[in-house]
């Protein structure tokens, strides 16, 4: 045998994610939502009358604190407690308000939509969200007489519903999803491990099982041929004990070998166990994984830049664009410009000539309003939209909020050139549109930047999984080695001792006695293993330590031990129990012991110092499997087995762990 050095257990860990980002996403969507409602009661300021006004007060006040509270554990993945009973408390009240306040109020009906994507599944979150859309449109119809700016027609009505409803709900879903991958993945790993257990558990059994009865069996047979006249039918039946147990031990031999080799390879079948895994955990019910955040990705650009499309051609009934057939030109140029870019942060890499980009969003924004007039205005967003894809630093933040506030500006102009509005309303206007423009570049920023997170996540939690799984197979390798092993060296020893006593014709009473015993150990085989397999037993080091002392003395080997080491951890105590099993059963089997020293003590340092010494030893060439395994577990807790011959025939194996 040879020196083992000191070697830490293989882990994964999984990729490592800020996730302050996930959390600052949903604390923006709160602060967001909140603003957006106070914009939409400053609404009904505008034209309303004071008992719309106080009626816009009374109703926020009621339905925010419950929207806010389903945005709070929808950005975690989570459905709110009495979730339908306050989303119908929601809608009551918005519907309430929406037949008192009239047009003004149908915006809000964005927060039933959302809070219903967010509290039911579908196909029932789809049918509230049509709903809302189509009492939007259902309000114009009944009044109208109602006129107020950009809301004055139910298409445009019903698609700001729409508009509002999805950008916020795919913000909340895919921060929603960083957080439940986030912490999916120790459940992951937790349901990979118990998967593994039980597959390894089957092959294990199913391969030591005929082992097993078979030594129960020829336990028997060599009790019952004791009391058979003469030495030569109890030894043959012994021999077949010492046989099957010889057989056994091989045969656990080369399952350690084969479950120590899976657990260094991508074995296919801990691949397809953490696949299984992943379809049954998948986050935020099931459906959540990358496919599912492209698609929503897609669907975010498909709303707003439909929205500029619509806006261009006049589709809302208003301000149609000039030349609006070169503006259909010109919004595919935008289209793509901002599909571009999108996609290349999404996948990894920069986008190219990105100074070129965000000049020609600037171009196609700004130098067109004087063609197109006021509707293309909403083209500003593929301003800063492109240079959050593009730039970095003070220049992005630069473009960022210059770019609307210059849009803003012109707005402002165009208002005060066609109305005379008070100062109450160019300040609403102002608000109004920095909370519309922040939701939208949040919306599709936070949908690029987000997708490739949650596939960073998702490939870490498979990794981890993956870990997890050769984690166990390392265990069980370790454990079987260590406990199992032990047992059928004791069975071949206890079998071989029976023998001696029959071949001297001598103690055919401790024959019977050794022979009783082995049969106990046989019959406890069964049980181990599944232990072992479940990860279910328990180590001490008093208890491994005089199993080992009788186990060696039950050999004929005298034996010195000075164990001071009371009061361990469970985790210091295990490990050493583990050690002395290890180092008992090596002297067993490798060695021609007839005295070992055994010495564990606790250092000034805090260290516990084990070590057993043994004359006897048999040269080896390589490091053995159950050292290396004994090395890997100490390494788990900053320790080290080390073992080799120290002259005279002697062999020393020497472990530390800290305490």
């Amino acid at each position: 045998m040879s020196s083992v050095r000191d070697a830490r257990a293989g882990s994964c860990e999984p990729v490592a994610v800020d996730e302050r980002i996930p959390t600052l996403a949903g604390r923006a969507v709160l602060c967001v939502s909140a603003l957006l409602a106070v914009v939409e009661v400053g609404r009904v300021g505008l034209s309303g009358s004071a008992t719309d006004i106080a009626v816009a007060i009374a109703a926020a006040a009621v339905f925010m604190p419950l929207h806010l509270w389903h945005l709070s554990y929808g950005v975690r993945g989570e459905r709110p407690p009495h979730s339908g009973a306050t989303l119908a408390v929601i809608a009551a009240v918005n519907l309430a308000a929406l037949l008192i306040i009239g047009v003004s109020w149908a915006f809000m009906l964005a927060v039933v939509a959302t809070s219903a994507l967010i509290v039911l599944r579908p196909p029932w979150s789809l049918a509230a969200l049509a709903a809302c859309i189509a009492a939007a449109g259902g309000v114009v119809w009944a009044d109208p007489d109602a006129h107020l700016r950009w809301s004055s027609t139910a298409s445009y009505l019903m698609y700001s519903v729409l508009f509002r409803a999805v950008i916020q709900f795919a913000v909340v879903w895919l921060v929603a999803a960083v957080h439940q991958l986030a912490a999916s993945r120790t459940a992951l790993a937790a349901d990979a491990v118990l998967e593994e257990r039980a597959q390894l558990q089957r092959e294990v059994r199913a391969s030591l099982e005929r082992h097993i009865v078979a030594l129960r069996d020829a336990g028997r047979r060599a009790r019952a041929a004791l009391g058979a006249p003469g030495v030569a039918e109890p030894l043959l039946a012994l021999d077949g004990v010492l046989t099957q147990a010889n057989d056994a031990l091989h045969d656990l031999r080369v399952i350690v070998a084969e479950t120590g080799s899976a657990a260094r390879s991508e074995d296919p079948a801990a691949v397809a166990l953490v696949r299984t895994a992943r379809a049954r955990r998948s986050p935020i019910g099931r459906g959540l994984a990358t496919r599912q955040a492209w698609r929503t990705l897609i669907s975010v650009h498909a709303v707003v830049l439909l929205f500029l499309l619509l806006m261009c051609v006049g589709a809302f009934g208003f301000n149609r664009a000039h030349h609006w057939p070169l503006a259909i030109v010109a919004w595919v140029g935008v289209t793509a410009l901002t599909l571009s870019s999108s996609l290349a942060v999404v996948q990894g890499r920069a986008p190219s000539h990105p100074l070129v980009r965000v000049a020609a969003a600037v171009a196609l924004a700004f130098g067109l309003i004087g063609i197109f007039g006021v509707a293309w205005e909403t083209s500003v967003w593929v301003v800063p939209i492109t240079a959050m894809a593009c730039l970095r630093g003070p220049v992005r933040i630069a473009v960022v909020v210059l770019a609307p506030a210059a849009m803003l500006t012109y707005d402002t102009l165009w208002w005060l050139s066609v109305a005379d509005p008070s100062t109450y309303a160019l300040c609403w206007n102002a608000a109004y549109w920095v909370v519309i423009s922040t939701l939208v570049i949040a919306g599709v920023c936070a949908s690029v930047r987000l997708v490739p997170i949650v596939a960073e996540l998702d490939a870490a939690r498979d990794a981890l999984a993956a870990g997890a799984v050769r984690t166990e197979r390392r265990r069980l390798s370790r454990d079987l080695h260590d406990v199992v092993g032990q047992s059928l060296t004791a069975i071949a020893l206890k079998g071989d001792l029976a023998r001696r006593l029959i071949e001297a014709d001598r103690d055919r009473a401790g024959a019977v006695r050794e022979i009783t015993e082995l049969e106990a150990v046989a019959s406890s085989l069964a049980d181990e293993v599944a232990a072992v397999a479940r990860d279910d037993r328990e180590v001490a080091f008093a208890t491994e330590a005089g199993a080992a002392i009788d186990l060696l003395r039950l050999a004929g080997i005298a034996v010195d031990a000075k164990l001071d080491v009371d009061g361990l951890g469970a985790e210091t105590s295990a490990a050493l129990g583990f050690a002395m099993r290890e180092g008992a059963t090596n002297i067993l089997r490798h060695a021609d012991a007839r005295v070992c020293t055994i010495a564990a003590t606790r250092g000034a340092d805090g260290v516990v110092r084990l070590e057993l010494v043994n004359d006897g030893a048999v040269v080896r060439s390589g490091a053995g499997t159950g050292l290396q395994s004994l090395a890997d577990r100490l390494a788990e807790l900053d320790g080290l087995a080390a073992g080799g011959p120290i002259g005279g025939g002697r062999f020393r194996l020497r472990v530390e762990v800290p305490a």
